[in-house]
């Protein structure tokens, strides 16, 4: 007796199997695995018969476009858009959120309807080619954007949503080295005369000058974080502004609560990683404590800076001043452009800022094209710094850098000489002593003629050769030892 044919799965209908149990018909499906754990996921569909089951399954794809679980189905912009979301926002502050959302958007404007899969190594390399060459952006730039790219690559070979990492076979462009600026001396003080005893804020440039603070760090303090009475500048919190983001769809998609603007969604969040310790102001000013070695940190108080900022609390004590900032928002007109200057006590918006710098030195008589950028403050902090032969351990610690090397990029070139210290002149000098050859009579060596033959007369206990130097006799023929 012949055993019957088992009958063959149907298109679609592969891995539906009868479960012994209970004899219902099964189907597992495999989901995208957590995207922080890695860990696997799966959705199991049963029935009381195979085509009951097959059916749910077509239904339940269609609805859940389960395509885009093969690396094949998914887009760059579409992995992109899940990764920004899943892995970015939970690992990072909401300020390089941000920059990754513009980074991001610039590669999907380029390659975004490309395949995860068929991204390749030539790719990447015209990628590059294209965003410097017919984009004009600058290769430092190019080069942040590869190594974003990179991770959102790296994530999806993980939890894989791609066969390989394209970018890890590409060098990135590299970045351009940039002449820092720094202000010289003279400017630097007529600013300092200008503003602090004529501009309600003007004191927030000598903070700058005087202590190389950031931006953040300077409009960030507050009034409980200056002990006038210790002498101490508590510096380890900055003031940042995020962009709010809709809360009311997902990731990537449109809004549904019908305002176009993120901060009047009723949903509205702010896309950050776990931990992120912060204090909500108002508006999408947000104070930020980066709680890192070298982000907290405490500076010493003294003059001129104390006796400026005793000046600036008492001229600005009957100001509102509802979040107890050093420096608050300039007066303002209301919004319809009629009436009295008011203050509303808000903090100084971080652009501005910048811009009020040009501002400055506009009112300081520089010229426009030697304007130099606010952050140049730092520059020139440090470059003082150095210029005064600051122990070079001790200024990462005035400025808040990580390690020297850091501080070392911000000296301007053409004061490098001019700022090397003492310690490093002497160092270099103990080098030479230790290594010359000539007991003492190096120059006198060095200066004699090119027909000179140095000869050894002797060596001395401690190793040292002493020399002598003999004319050559031209007339001479000098046998070749080989010829011997």
């Amino acid at each position: 007796m012949t055993e019957p044919k088992k009958r063959r799965n149907t298109r679609g209908d592969g891995a539906i199997f009868q479960r012994s149990s209970d004899g219902l018909w099964v189907k597992i499906i495999e989901l995208p695995p957590d995207p922080l754990t890695l860990k696997r996921k799966r959705k199991t569909i049963t029935g009381k018969t195979r085509k009951i089951v097959a059916d749910k399954v077509k239904a339940w794809e269609g609805k859940n476009d389960t395509g885009k679980g093969n690396s094949r189905e998914y887009t760059v912009s579409e992995w992109l858009d899940f990764w920004l979301e899943n892995y970015a926002a939970r690992t990072m502050t909401p300020a390089g959120f941000r920059g990754y959302m513009s980074q991001a958007k610039v590669v999907k404007n380029a390659i975004g309807t490309r395949k995860m899969d068929a991204i390749d190594v030539e790719d990447i390399v015209n990628l590059h080619t294209y965003l410097l060459t017919v984009k004009h952006l600058k290769s430092s730039y190019v080069t942040t954007i590869h190594h974003m790219l990179s991770k959102a690559f790296g994530d999806a070979v993980v939890a894989k949503r791609a066969p390989h990492n394209p970018c890890k076979s590409v060098p990135p462009p590299g970045r351009e080295k940039a002449e820092l600026e720094v202000l010289e001396v003279p400017q630097a003080k007529m600013i300092l005369a200008n503003e602090v005893m004529q501009q309600r804020n003007g004191s927030a440039w000598a903070m700058a000058l005087l202590t190389g603070a950031r931006r953040g760090e300077i409009l960030g303090l507050t009034w409980d974080r200056v002990d006038f009475e210790n002498g101490t500048l508590d510096l380890s919190w900055q003031l940042q502004r995020h962009n709010w983001s809709h809360g009311c769809a997902p990731f990537g998609q449109a809004p549904v609560c019908g305002y176009s603007m993120a901060f009047r969604c009723p949903e509205r969040l702010i896309r950050h990683k776990q931990g992120w310790e912060n204090v909500y102001l108002e508006d999408a000013f947000w104070l930020y404590s980066p709680k890192t070695n070298s982000g907290d940190r405490v500076i010493s108080l003294v003059d001129p800076l104390r006796a400026i900022l005793l000046r600036h609390r008492e001229l600005t004590k009957n100001d509102p001043n509802p979040h107890n900032l050093v420096w608050t928002a300039d007066p303002k007109r209301p919004r319809a452009g009629k009436g009295e200057l008011y203050l509303d006590g808000k903090p100084v918006d971080p652009d501005k800022h910048s811009r009020y710098w040009h501002d400055a030195q506009d009112r300081a008589g520089i010229p426009r094209a030697q304007h130099t950028r606010g952050h140049d403050l730092r520059h020139t902090a440090v470059t003082l710094l150095y210029d005064l032969e600051v122990p070079e351990d001790l200024i990462p610690e005035i400025v808040g850098h990580s390690a020297v090397s850091m501080s070392r990029k911000y000296v301007n070139r053409h004061r490098k000489r001019a700022a090397m210290s003492s310690r490093m002149i002497e160092a270099m000098r103990a080098l030479g002593r230790e290594l010359d050859f000539t007991d003492g009579n190096m120059l006198a060596m060095l200066e004699t003629t090119s027909n000179t033959t140095i000869r050894v007369v002797e060596e001395t206990a401690d190793g040292r050769l002493v020399l002598e130097a003999a004319e050559d006799d031209d007339d001479q023929e000098t046998e070749h030892p080989a010829a011997a």
